[in-house]
């Protein structure tokens, strides 16, 4: 009796040993399928991982895992209910049935020579894919560097365009010679009249700063007999040069902005970096690689970013009175006897704050007229000096700019 029994213990030794290499060569075999798989199905994931040191990084394949699980769920899942099945009817023939087949497919395919055949086909596909993977790449490692480049070269051009409008908005308006679309000179004449008491001795004391080297500050140094000799001598000369109504509103917008007088309303920059990269992100869809965007979806996300912002432009427009400068794009709507001017306080949002500008043709040269009827639906970059009567209310949200100037 303790011979059968030596046998049998044997037997099962050897098959526990058996156990971890069944375990192995399933492993083996599962994971040259998936890297054959996978280099036919994703090569350009594959060329990063093999030719762009992707494998250093642990993450690109941990990505790669959460992708496959994402895709295949479905096949995961059904898988796990299959398994929970046989556990579940562990008691019936229908494990048994599968033991046998599983143990046929073992034998006769597995650790057999036509195993190690089916093996050797594995690896040599997976050279032969891994191999090929640069040529078929080729192209579409290509479009990915253009779109690089293309983002790259966005970034430059809106950084470049920034640094531009923060000049701009520096500048001082008329600070450079400007051809007037419209001016109502006597409503100019009248304004300069007014300011011209404290308005000539100002830009003089700024002329005197800019052109010497003043010790003490300028009150210090007009406070001096010489100073003093000095400013009068240029109030005199500047007074003595005859000035049109173009060069008068010219002076008195640079009054006006110097004191912080003149209420100014440009372009307004996003803050906000992830507005910042949402801007970005259109107009590159939209510009260069000219897709259709859902703009309604997209006002609606500019509305959440943008409302601190917008809150704050709301609450100047509310107490919005008196001389006003607005600079950005208007739309024109031609209307038999006048020009009417549309501008959004705040670009691409669903409800924004408007102004608008309303002015006789007749009041407007023939040249610029041409121009205006000529640009349709187009916006025109434009700035207009005015003065606002009654600014943003609950009833209403468009402020009415009665205009002095446009240019």
């Amino acid at each position: 009796m303790s011979q059968p029994t030596n046998e049998l213990e044997k037997k099962s030794v050897r098959r526990g040993a058996r156990k971890p290499i069944k375990i192995l060569a399933i492993c083996v075999l599962l994971s040259l399928i998936y890297v054959l798989w996978g280099t036919i199905q994703y090569p350009l994931w594959w060329y990063e991982i093999f030719f762009s040191g992707g494998y250093k990084n642990p993450s690109n394949l941990l990505r790669g895992a959460l992708y496959i699980f994402l895709t295949y769920h479905v096949v995961i899942l059904q898988t796990v209910i299959i398994v929970l099945a046989i556990l579940i009817f562990s008691r019936t023939h229908v494990p048994k049935r599968l033991v046998i087949k599983i143990n046929h497919l073992w034998k006769d395919w597995i650790i057999s020579w036509t195993g190690l055949l089916i093996g050797i086909i594995l690896i040599l596909a997976i050279v032969m894919s891994v191999w090929s993977l640069e040529s078929r790449t080729h192209e579409e490692r290509e479009r990915e560097q253009k779109f690089q480049q293309s983002m790259k070269e966005l970034e430059e051009s809106t950084r470049k365009l920034k640094a531009v409008m923060e000049e701009n908005s520096n500048k001082v308006p008329l600070s450079v010679p400007t051809s007037f679309i419209y001016l109502d000179k006597e409503a100019a004449d009248s304004l300069y009249g007014q300011y011209e008491p404290e308005l000539v001795p100002s830009l003089m004391q700024e002329e005197i700063q800019k052109s010497t080297e003043v010790k003490g500050g300028i009150n210090s140094y007009i406070s001096t007999e010489a100073g003093q000799t000095d400013l009068n001598k240029k109030i005199t000369e500047y007074r003595s040069i005859p000035k049109n109504s173009e060069r008068k509103l010219k002076d008195l917008i640079r009054y006006l902005n110097e004191k912080n007088q003149l209420l100014m309303f440009r372009d307004i920059q996003p803050k906000s970096e992830e507005l910042s990269e949402l801007d970005n992100a259109t107009k590159l869809l939209s510009q260069i690689y000219a897709l259709s965007l859902d703009s309604q979806k997209l006002k609606t996300v500019r509305d959440r970013l943008l409302g601190d912002e917008l809150r704050i432009v709301e609450n100047q427009l509310r107490d919005l009175r008196g001389l006003t400068f607005v600079e950005g794009e208007w739309f024109v709507e031609n209307q038999p006897d006048y020009y009417l001017f549309r501008h959004q306080f705040v670009e691409n949002i669903s409800n924004s704050p408007t102004c608008e500008v309303k002015i006789r043709k007749t009041a407007v040269s023939s040249q610029y007229r041409d121009a205006i009827e000529g640009a349709g639906k187009k916006s025109l970059r434009l700035s207009i000096f005015g003065n606002i009567l009654v600014g943003l209310s609950e009833s209403s949200r468009t402020v009415s700019l009665n205009p002095i100037a446009i240019f």
